[in-house]
């Protein structure tokens, strides 16, 4: 009897001991769980030892992936030369151009590739020289999208492998941002908004002069910035305005003091396009009925619809008009650089992808909305963009594969069809809204070339660049315009 108390008494000494244990290694795990659940997403190749990061930062320190790291090559040397050629610049003979992009007035950037390599260069351009500086070289299928920042400020890129992500080369510097598959860089390029992978989970804010990061919203994620549909900065770039999906609300965010500054819902309806004015007093949106089944378009879930545009009033916090479309405005409201008026499209029938578009001009010192253009063939309209005194629109027609461009004085009616063959249209986003500008493309030097493959003017329309075909190689042209 003894026997059996005493062992009895051991398997429960030993058994207590088993649960303590069992206790002990699970609270171990939760503490190191959480440890590294709080380290940050980052890591930088430099030849000094990089510092920590700030706690908020979303990272977690991790090798670059082997097969990115073995086949990229920075700052390699360039197998092109450069010259100036009476006038304006040249490049020598180079690769397959992939992607031409300006960045600044006198920056732009440059992607080529092969069968086996793709490179990215930076271009500089001043009144004595244009300069070509490759950045990177990587092997082809590795590098998906990049941008190449102004003012030396480096260059981003999302790169593929083993384990993909976003690769940020500053100052001789290689970081990486893992996980990270889409980005989105603001209209005056002082911001950027990183998202992970393919769902746009985690979102978060790269101040690209500080480069200070901070966390956002997961509700921003519902936003699609790629695609730049519900995300847009405020003109000075301190507010973000977003779309809530889940709540079917619109809402800012600062980005100053780190937290939401203003939630908009309409009981009833789903709130989307918005759109703050340039002196951020006022927000136009769009308007959606719950009621009414949802129109998507892109097939990715949303729609760019309302049954109703409306301006919200942030001082008097309350709706001043609302118009009601025929049937159905589309899109973001674009303001006038005064804020005296609204460009919205309306939908007059929906087919399939197909769409017959009419461009309006709502007055808000009158409240009259009035379609600014006398076609009304059926032809498929929008409304693009203001110039900068806010007298004229830019309207794109579409009938059948055939494209053209108007300029309509929104007093008079006026409608002067754009010739696209002597200027270039310039898009600029600035003043708080989408500027116009048309660049005159008459030059002596220009005349000299008649096959003139991706022409595109500069911000500002100092400079002119475009690629020629000689003995069958690529060469890229730089023309300063008057």
């Amino acid at each position: 009897m003894e026997k059996r108390i005493l062992v009895l008494l051991l398997f429960s000494l030993c058994l207590l001991i088993f649960i303590q244990g069992c206790k002990s290694n699970n609270q171990e795990f939760q503490e190191n769980k959480q440890q590294v659940d709080s380290e940050q997403l980052i890591e930088a190749i430099t030849q000094k030892p990089s510092e920590t990061p700030a706690p908020e930062q979303p990272s977690i320190q991790q090798k670059v992936p082997t097969d990115f790291k073995a086949s990229v090559e920075l700052e390699p040397e360039a197998e092109y030369r450069t010259t100036n050629e009476k006038g304006h610049y040249s490049t020598g003979p180079l690769n397959n151009i992939q992607h031409i992009n300006w960045i600044s007035p006198y920056e732009f950037t440059l992607r080529l590739y092969d069968d086996q390599h793709t490179s990215i260069h930076y271009g500089v351009i001043n009144e004595k020289e244009l300069r070509l500086q490759p950045v990177l070289k990587a092997a082809t299928g590795l590098v998906y999208i990049n941008d190449i920042l102004p003012d030396a400020r480096g260059t981003v890129l999302i790169g593929f492998g083993d384990n993909p992500g976003l690769f940020w080369y500053r100052d001789g510097k290689l970081q990486q941002y893992q996980k990270v598959q889409f980005y989105s860089i603001s209209p005056q390029q002082k911001n950027m908004i990183l998202f992970y992978d393919s769902k746009r989970r985690q979102p978060f804010l790269i101040d690209l002069i500080t480069l200070a990061e901070q966390k956002l919203p997961t509700e921003v994620d519902h936003g699609w910035p790629v695609y730049t549909y519900g995300l847009s900065f405020s003109p000075d770039e301190k507010q973000l305005l977003y779309e809530n999906w889940e709540q079917g609300a619109l809402a800012i965010y600062d980005l100053e003091f780190k937290k939401e500054a203003y939630s908009l819902n309409e009981k009833g309806h789903n709130l989307l396009e918005g759109s703050l004015s340039p002196q951020k007093r006022q927000i136009a949106y769009l308007k959606w009925d719950k009621k009414e089944p949802t129109i998507e378009m892109g097939g990715d879930g949303r729609s760019s619809l309302g049954q109703k545009l409306a301006i919200y009033d942030l001082e008097k916090q309350e709706v001043i008009k609302e118009w009601t479309g025929e049937p159905l405005f589309i899109s973001r409201p674009i303001w006038s650089p005064n804020g005296q008026y609204l460009l919205g499209n309306m939908v007059k029938s929906i087919k399939g992808a197909l769409l017959e578009g009419e461009p309006y001009i709502i007055n808000l010192n009158t409240a009259e909305l009035s379609k600014i253009s006398n076609e009304n063939n059926g032809i498929n309209q929008t409304g693009l963009a203001w110039s900068a005194d806010g007298n004229k629109i830019l309207v794109s027609r579409y009938e059948g594969n055939q494209v053209s461009h108007w300029v309509v004085d929104i007093h008079n009616g006026v409608e002067t069809e754009v010739d696209e063959s002597k200027h270039y249209i310039l898009q600029e986003k600035k003043l708080g809204t989408v500027i116009f500008d048309l660049v005159n493309l008459d030059s002596t030097i220009l005349k000299q070339y008649k096959e003139k493959g991706n022409l595109l003017v500069s911000p500002g329309g100092k400079y002119v660049l475009f690629i020629i075909q000689e003995d069958g190689k690529q060469h890229l042209k730089v023309v300063p315009l008057k």
